[in-house]
């Protein structure tokens, strides 16, 4: 087998501005985030690992760029599968309500229905996760 790659010199993954308050731009970020994984969708692409390190973004015209795609779907998807792409960003709510908001926007849905549901879908995971951690005796930070 062979595996072909290609060096995408990149600014700061999509974790940086999640992480940080008062990230420059970071609304704009979110956006650009939020027409990016809508345009994968469109052509039926879901990045199944959606996480904080797995999207690169370069800061000259917000161009982003995912990683890490060995678990790629290749499928029409529903609706709330779409939403559920994006709880694996570990993201704040009103971080995940900015993105899903303008991703709602693009996907002419309600943006109040859609961000509870991908809300909903983050608290789940999260709950999850920390469940497991906590089973293992890892401490947990939400």
């Amino acid at each position: 087998s062979y595996f072909i790659a290609k060096e995408w010199k990149y600014d700061f993954t999509i974790r940086e501005p999640l992480l940080e308050a008062n990230f420059p731009d970071k609304e704009a970020i979110f956006k650009a985030f939020a027409q990016f994984v809508h345009t994968l969708h469109t052509h039926h692409i879901t990045h199944k690992d959606l996480s904080p390190g797995n999207v690169l973004i370069r800061h000259e015209g917000l161009q982003l760029c995912v990683v890490d795609i060995n678990r790629m779907g290749f499928a029409p998807l529903n609706m709330q599968q779409k939403l559920d792409n994006f709880s694996k960003l570990w993201a704040k709510d009103e971080d995940l309500e900015t993105i899903v908001s303008h991703y709602a926007t693009l996907s002419r849905l309600d943006p109040t229905k859609a961000c509870a549901s991908a809300l909903n879908a983050s608290r789940r995971l999260k709950a999850k996760i920390n469940l497991k951690k906590r089973l293992r005796g890892v401490k947990v930070v939400d």
